[in-house]
């Protein structure tokens, strides 16, 4: 079965190769290639992709590398097919040229293969572009892929900060910090892949209705303690909304979404900016609405006094705590009295 799994996507590629998409490829059959060393059909599609891509050099180190690793691995040459195609390769063979009118490349979708991680499930639009759920054969598991919208990964400040940025997000461990796996960025495209949720986001259970406040308090404490362990790191979010928080099947809450290529800001302003969102956030799940004037009156007077008192402090952009661990202490103080009493 797994034979005949990578058949059907030598078989895929090859079309893709037939439709001038040689540059979406590439990355894939690298992949591929690190788990399945001695397929000379995928050595031979990355080689005609690079010289379809205008890396001439590079295909024909692919073919010294292929002849290597089938020498290592089995103690024998490459195939007459191999040695083919790296001949035509150095004559610069014209029938090896892409399409005349190569297709245009299509935006990735569900069905589509990136660098390995097959798409199969549009999950949700992200902040920095469409979240799918993938599979990621190599290693049996599922995630959620990231694709960076492409105006976005083309820009000059993105590219200069992307790989940085990424970086400290995979470094960072908590809990409830949701992990970064994987990231690149590639001509005309940039990809995230982390943990798949299964219980959707903050803003998917809220569009069903209000939590009550012992959830709401679990949400402050697991959130408050991830946005904690960033800004130590020196790291803020910068744009925390229900839609940056996800939940697992028992309703824990991870923190992704994490912005990269925004503009900066000093870490105390933004510390407090993502403290004062945080209570936002809390306010929102507690009464269905982040703004005080919009808090029906039966719903206020139905929400304990001394923790909407702190909510509405930290919400306050003069009055709100100085950092989120203060926040978070005051609220589950104010909240364990009522539901102690419960």
């Amino acid at each position: 079965l797994e034979d005949l799994r990578l058949t059907a996507l030598e078989d895929r590629i090859d079309t893709d190769l037939a439709l001038g998409r040689h540059h979406v490829v590439s990355s894939e059959l690298a992949s591929l290639i690190g788990g399945h060393p001695l397929r000379e059909r995928l050595w031979g599609q990355l080689m005609l992709a690079q010289y379809r891509s205008g890396r001439q050099a590079e295909a024909l180190r692919t073919y010294q590398k292929a002849r290597a690793v089938l020498g290592e691995g089995l103690g024998i040459e490459p195939s007459p097919f191999l040695r083919d195609l790296e001949g035509r390769i150095l004559a610069q063979d014209v029938a090896l040229e892409a399409p005349e009118s190569p297709a245009e490349p299509a935006e990735p979708g569900v069905g589509w293969a990136i660098r390995g991680y097959e798409l199969r499930e549009r999950l949700r639009e992200g902040r920095l572009g469409t979240v799918f759920r993938a599979f990621q054969p190599a290693l049996g598991r599922e995630v959620a892929l990231e694709v960076v919208r492409p105006e976005l990964a083309a820009g000059a400040d993105f590219a200069r900060r992307f790989e940085v940025e990424a970086t400290q997000i995979a470094q960072l461990e908590h809990p409830h910090l949701l992990p970064l796996y994987d990231y690149w960025r590639e001509p005309g495209g940039a990809f995230l892949v982390s943990r798949v949720m299964r219980g959707g986001t903050l803003e998917a259970s809220l569009e069903r209705g209000a939590w009550r406040l012992e959830a709401v308090a679990r949400l402050v404490d697991q959130i408050g303690s991830a946005l904690a362990r960033a800004h130590r790191s020196g790291l803020c979010h910068g744009d925390l909304r229900p839609e940056s928080i996800q939940l697992d099947e028992e309703a824990n809450a991870y923190l992704g979404d994490f912005p990269i290529g925004s503009e900066e800001q000093p870490i105390e302003d933004a510390a407090r900016a993502d403290t004062r969102a945080l209570a936002l956030v809390a306010l929102r799940a507690l009464t269905g609405t982040p703004y005080v004037s919009d808090i029906p009156g039966p719903v206020r007077d139905g929400v304990d006094a001394a923790a909407f008192e702190v909510l509405l402090r930290a919400t306050d952009p003069e009055e709100c705590f100085a950092d989120v661990v203060s926040f978070v202490e005051a609220f589950l103080g104010s909240a364990a009295r009522l539901i102690g009493s419960e």
